[in-house]
Parts: structure tokens; C-alpha cells; sequence
């Protein structure tokens, strides 16, 4: 069975170097499709998590049309939160060891040190600090019943 390109699954550990480079885990370079040439673009979440998330270039393209779209440009609040999104987005392409680098304003942001937990989100990727994920996914931050019965109405299987 072959996963869908650009479908990421899984959680992985890496070391982030001086340099702020930090592998990207074989099972994604896999499945991300050819037309990416082995390009991400790497910025903030758009959630406001305390970190970073990946889109393959393509897909980042397809969202990008999408903004461009949907958000005013004589809208304030959509011209500051799409300020905020794309002042940190960067271009990073892995290179032969699969290693992307992460500029260190990005690195700031999500308060990445040493270690890097990386999350496949589907069609996405997050970029966490340890502890930062697990505060996320303390007790305090799990769904409430009342939250899970909402999201179970969006979902059709």
C-alpha cells in the first residue's frame, strides 16, 4: 500500500544543529511529490501554535491562490494576520542528506533549541519543541466532549 503523495503521517525526533538544520524524516521526503523539487515553504502556524508548520511548494502555491482570493486587501484584520503568516514563511529546499535549514527567526518563534519533534498533519507538517508539545497535549488541552461531538458533525466517513 502506497500513501498518497503529499500525505504525511507520523511523529519523529530529530536533533537541530548549530546551523539549524534538522532532517526531514524519510517517510516524508518519500511521499512528497516530484513537482515539490524537494521544496517546502516553512512558516508560523497559522493557528497560532507555538510552532512551525511545512507545506510542499506546490501546495503552498494552491493556498497562496486561495488568500489571495478569499482575503480583502482594504481589510485590516485579514491584511495583519496575512502579514503576520507570510513575513516569517521561507522557501527551504532539503538538501542530499534530507536537512532542511531553519532560519533562526523561525527557530525563535517556535522556541527550537536542540530537538525538534516533527508531525505529519496530512497535507502538512509541524515543526514542535518537546516541551511545547507536550504542554499542548496535557489534560488541560484535550477536546471536551462538547468539542469532539461538534467536530464528529463535520466529519463523514
Amino acid at each position: 500500500m502506497t500513501p498518497e503523495p503529499n500525505s504525511f503521517l507520523g511523529e519523529y525526533r530529530y536533533t537541530i544543529d548549530k546551523k539549524g538544520r534538522v532532517n526531514v524524516p524519510a517517510p516524508f521526503r518519500k511521499v512528497l511529490h516530484p513537482a515539490n523539487n524537494r521544496t517546502f515553504v516553512i512558516s508560523k502556524s497559522i493557528a497560532k501554535d507555538k510552532c512551525l508548520v511545512a507545506m510542499p511548494f506546490e501546495d503552498w502555491s494552491l493556498f497562496e491562490e486561495n488568500l489571495t482570493r478569499k482575503l480583502l486587501r482594504m481589510n485590516p484584520i485579514d491584511q495583519k494576520w496575512l502579514r503576520d503568516l507570510t513575513r516569517y514563511a521561507t522557501i527551504c529546499r532539503y538538501d542530499s542528506q534530507g536537512r532542511i535549514t531553519i532560519p533562526k527567526s523561525l527557530l525563535e518563534v517556535a522556541g527550537l533549541t536542540n530537538e525538534a519533534v516533527i508531525i505529519g498533519m496530512l497535507k502538512q507538517i509541524e515543526i514542535w519543541d518537546p516541551g511545547e508539545l507536550d504542554k499542548k497535549s496535557s489534560d488541560d488541552e484535550k477536546l471536551t466532549e462538547e468539542q469532539l461531538a461538534a467536530l464528529a458533525e463535520k466529519i463523514v466517513l
